[in-house]
């Protein structure tokens, strides 16, 4: 209770109102999609606590000539305040943040080596990933990862974010030819891990490295017809088509063009369409009988 005649402070608000306060602060802003998971010695680690050192205020964390908002973690630095705020925030925070890894944490024992300093609690409340890789390298998902994130069995992912990179080949004269290969490969490794992943909601895979827009949705259409093949016109995964939105980083066409499409799992997800309807789609027709898009599958359509 607060002394009569004294404001009260964040601390000595009921827990209801601090949780409402943390949820606009880390969850307002679109400063949470911009982070790279640092070493343990980084200030991003001292900020999250990922390290077995004593607290650290943040004069001791961060350099202070640096403009507070221009630091990439710059919203989570309410989590060096105090301890209690540190204690009641952290997950929260961590929930609601998406986290940017290079192409070297597909290999799950990378990543087991970079979260280690992470607490179950905290690993487990990771649930937005976003990961950029050249397509050799997202070979992990379905050679490595055993059906898990990462290979990881403490993830339970919201929502993972996969973004390929072009090879360098394809900024040769051969890039035409270069692009294609590529785009039958990612498919191939994208329908082999959709297959049996679990412990994720989505996954959603953006041309932001100027795919072509034909290579792009052969990628798609390719994805599509092997998991209908595997599972037939109900496998379990539902798929929303590619989609054209604007974004700051650019992607396919001119610039501030991003072409995105989205994969959705789980029992009872309404978002997104049955693989055979999807198929049926890309074939032009109506109607989603498996019989008739068979055919025409077996009839040579599509790749």
């Amino acid at each position: 209770m607060t002394p009569v005649g004294l404001a009260p402070t964040l601390l000595t608000l009921p827990a209801e109102l601090r949780n409402a306060i943390y949820a606009y602060v880390f969850a307002s802003t679109d400063a949470n999609v911009s982070y790279i998971l640092q070493d343990e010695r980084s200030p991003f680690a001292h900020a999250l606590k990922l390290e077995d050192s004593g607290f650290h205020s943040p004069r001791s964390s961060f350099s202070d000539d640096a403009d507070p908002s221009e630091q990439p973690y710059a919203h989570l630095r309410p989590l060096q305040v105090c301890r209690q705020i540190h204690t009641e925030s952290a997950l929260y925070a961590l929930s609601h943040t998406t986290y940017h890894l290079p192409s070297s944490l597909c290999d799950p024992s990378d990543f087991f080596q970079r979260t280690r300093c992470l607490s179950p609690a905290k690993l487990s409340a990771l649930t937005h990933l976003t990961l950029s890789a050249k397509i050799g390298s997202l070979r992990a998902l379905n050679e490595s990862w055993q059906n898990l994130p990462f290979g990881h069995p403490s993830l339970r992912l919201q929502k993972l974010t996969l973004i390929p990179l072009r090879p360098d080949a394809a900024k040769s004269v051969w890039g035409e030819i270069a692009d294609l290969s590529q785009a039958h490969t990612l498919a191939y490794i994208l329908g082999e891990t959709f297959r049996g992943l679990h412990n994720v909601q989505e996954v959603e895979v953006l041309n932001r490295d100027y795919f072509r827009t034909g290579v792009w949705e052969l990628v798609y259409r390719t994805l599509c017809y092997r998991m209908f093949r595997w599972g037939g016109s109900k496998c379990g995964v539902r798929f929303e088509g590619p989609v054209e939105e604007v974004n700051e980083i650019g992607g396919v066409g001119e610039r501030g063009q991003t072409t995105r499409f989205r994969v959705f799992f789980g029992e009872g997800e309404t978002r997104g369409k049955e693989v055979g309807e999807e198929v049926c789609r890309l074939l032009g027709k109506e109607g989603t009988d498996p019989r008739e898009t068979e055919l025409a599958l077996d009839a040579g359509v599509g790749p």
